[in-house]
């Protein structure tokens, strides 16, 4: 049947995807990238504007690991583009819009270019909020003061209330 042709060959791309996600766990970026292709071929041909979206993040952030940071961000990117295809955005596709924005941050601050990753680590943060992710939005907000470090009362204002975050996650 249609709809069963339809189940496999979703589930063909999802192992895709969890085969390309191994391979970059284990340093075989290149593998990963080919695979994370064949599945963003398959999305963006299907129109799946979020999942390609994904794909694209994650092609990014295989890129992010090779420290090649300016193609990483270049995919990035992509992937907002793609989700600008989208009239109304889901908590997934909000989810990945995050995810991506926090990822240009980190590039950007490999790049030493801080004003340009507080911006994208920000505007992931307000992201994060709107889907009620807590536990994500704390590692946003820790990469933001990491990335604050030189400046110590900033700093610290930004760990005290990631602290504070982390306290009423916990009660």
């Amino acid at each position: 049947s249609v709809a069963k042709h339809i189940e496999d060959r979703e589930l063909e791309y999802t192992i895709y995807n969890n085969l390309a996600l191994n391979h970059r766990y284990l340093g075989e970026y290149e593998e990963a990238i080919d695979l994370y292709m064949i599945v963003l071929e398959e999305r963006e041909k299907n129109e799946n504007w979020v999942t390609a979206a994904g794909v694209l993040n994650d092609i990014g952030n295989t890129y992010l690991y090779m420290k090649n940071y300016k193609t990483g961000v270049e995919y990035q990117q992509k992937a907002l583009e793609s989700l600008s295809n989208i009239d109304t955005l889901s908590s997934k596709a909000l989810s990945i819009k995050a995810n991506t924005l926090n990822s240009i941050g980190y590039a950007f601050g490999e790049l030493d270019q801080n004003d340009s990753a507080l911006f994208h680590y920000y505007k992931s943060l307000d992201f994060k909020l709107k889907i009620n992710n807590l536990f994500s939005w704390c590692n946003t907000k820790n990469n933001i003061c990491i990335l604050l470090r030189s400046d110590p009362e900033p700093c610290i204002d930004c760990y005290n209330e990631l602290l504070d975050v982390q306290y009423e996650l916990n009660d």
